[in-house]
C-alpha cells in the first residue's frame, strides 16, 4: 500500500514546481574547425595522424575530425590518456568503421565518435588518433591554429614513434557532457 501513498506525493511535487534533475547535454569543449582549402594529410606511408589537446572540462564524451574527401574504406578514431605507447598511457575510447567513403561526396564531413563520459583532468594533455587500413583518411588541417596541442603523424601501429607535424593542427573538436543549471520560473 506504500505505492498508493507515494504516487500522490510525487504528483504533488511535480505540480508544485519542484525541480526534477536535468539530463546531461553534450556540448563542444575544444574546437579547431578551420582548415586550409586545398590541404589534407594524405600520405599512404603514414598509418595514422594524431592531435594533442587539453580539455577545459572534467569529462570527455566525444571527439571528431574534419575529413576532406575520398579516402580509405575503413578508419578508426581513438582517444588516449597520453602519448600512445608511452608508459602509463591508456586508450580511453575507440571506434572502427567510422565512414564508408564512396567518393568525393564526403568532402568536408565531420567524422565523430561519441561515448559515455570519461573523467578527465582539465588542462591535462590527451591524444586523438586517426588511422585507416590504406593509410590515413584525408584529414583537414590548418597552419598552427590550435594553441593547446600539436598535430603528429607516423607509420606502423598507433604505438609507433610519432613525428610532430609542425606546419599545423588537425581540424578537430571534442565534446563534454554538462548538466544544465536548474532553471527558475
Amino acid at each position: 500500500m506504500r505505492l498508493r501513498t507515494l504516487a500522490p506525493a510525487v504528483a504533488l511535487a511535480l505540480t508544485a514546481g519542484l525541480a526534477v534533475p536535468a539530463a546531461a547535454q553534450r556540448v563542444i569543449d575544444q574546437n579547431q574547425p578551420s582548415f586550409l582549402p586545398n590541404a589534407t594529410l594524405t600520405d599512404i606511408t603514414n598509418s595514422f595522424v594524431a592531435q594533442t589537446f587539453r580539455t577545459n572540462a572534467p569529462n570527455i564524451s566525444g571527439v571528431g575530425v574534419l575529413l576532406g574527401g575520398f579516402g580509405p574504406n575503413f578508419s578508426r578514431l581513438s582517444v588516449w590518456s597520453g602519448r600512445p605507447g608511452a608508459n602509463g598511457s591508456q586508450r580511453l575510447a575507440t571506434v572502427n568503421n567510422l565512414l564508408q567513403f564512396p567518393g568525393p561526396d564526403f568532402t568536408n564531413q565531420w567524422s565523430e565518435l561519441f561515448f559515455d563520459p570519461i573523467a578527465t583532468v582539465p588542462g591535462q594533455e590527451y591524444w586523438l588518433v586517426v588511422s585507416g587500413n590504406f593509410g590515413i583518411p584525408f584529414v583537414r588541417y590548418q597552419a598552427n591554429a590550435y594553441a593547446n596541442g600539436n598535430a603528429w603523424f607516423g607509420g606502423g601501429s598507433e604505438l609507433s614513434e610519432y613525428t610532430a607535424f609542425t606546419p599545423g593542427d588537425l581540424a578537430f573538436r571534442t565534446y563534454t557532457n554538462v548538466v544544465p543549471e536548474p532553471s527558475t520560473y
